[in-house]
Formats: structure tokens, C-alpha cells, sequence
């Protein structure tokens, strides 16, 4: 779990407590209503989502990448021909529904990685100009 909530940003203070757990469930580390101790909460996920999830996190470095010449490569798709193999080793069955579900989290990435490359590339282009004047 503690991989999958780097794959996802977690701050180190998350991660720290979910690596010093013995056992992931734990509900001494836990309230009741799954918000770490401390109140902070990264994100609230249905416990029949999870699999989703955690085959999702589990997912990135199985990405297609399209060349962008110089400026390098942009995500362009998961590869899902490795599906299958990375669900069997989760212990996920991979259904139609969860399939959907993957493909949802896929476009969702995809337009966040479209907008933080669009975010820098206009940061650049600031610097830039500011190095011309």
C-alpha cells in the first residue's frame, strides 16, 4: 500500500505511518471512518473501488509515451496488454466493469499530465521572455 500511495504524491508523513505498520488493516492506525489519526485525509476512496486503485497505481510505469522531438515525450495511453499480468500478480480479476473503471482513471490522468505539461511548458515560455528583455 505504501507504493502505491507514493505512485499517487502521498506526503512522506503518510508514508512514514503506512511503511511503520505491521499490518495495513490495523485499526489502531486508523479511525473508524479510515481518516489517518492525524485528520488528514489525501483522498476518500469506496472499499469496492479499491481494486481499481491499487491495479491503477500498480500501472505506472506501463505507459505509452509519444515523442514530442526535442521537448521529449508525453503520456499517451496505458499499455493494456500488461492488464492482465499486473492484476493476477494484485490478486484483482480484472471484470468489464473494473476495465471501465481503469479506463475512466486513464482519461482522468491523461487530461491532469495534458494540463501540468501545458502549466510548464507557459512557464517557460514566461522565463523566457523575461530572459529577452
Amino acid at each position: 500500500m505504501a507504493a502505491d500511495l507514493a505512485a499517487m504524491g502521498a506526503p512522506a508523513a503518510v508514508l512514514a505511518r503506512w511503511k511503520a505498520k505491521a499490518d495495513p488493516d490495523d485499526a489502531e492506525q486508523d479511525d473508524d471512518d479510515g481518516k489517518p489519526p492525524s485528520g488528514e485525509r489525501l483522498f476518500a476512496v469506496r472499499p469496492d473501488n479499491w481494486p481499481c486503485v491499487r491495479l491503477f497505481a500498480a500501472l505506472d510505469t506501463q505507459w505509452h509515451h509519444a515523442p514530442l522531438g526535442m521537448a521529449g515525450s508525453m503520456h499517451s495511453g496505458l499499455r493494456y496488454e500488461v492488464l492482465d499480468l499486473v492484476a493476477r500478480h494484485l490478486g484483482v480479476r480484472v471484470t468489464p466493469r473494473l476495465f471501465e473503471d481503469i479506463r475512466a482513471m486513464e482519461a482522468a490522468a491523461l487530461d491532469e499530465l495534458a494540463r501540468v505539461r501545458a502549466e510548464r511548458e507557459q512557464r517557460r515560455q514566461r522565463e523566457r521572455e523575461r530572459g529577452r528583455r
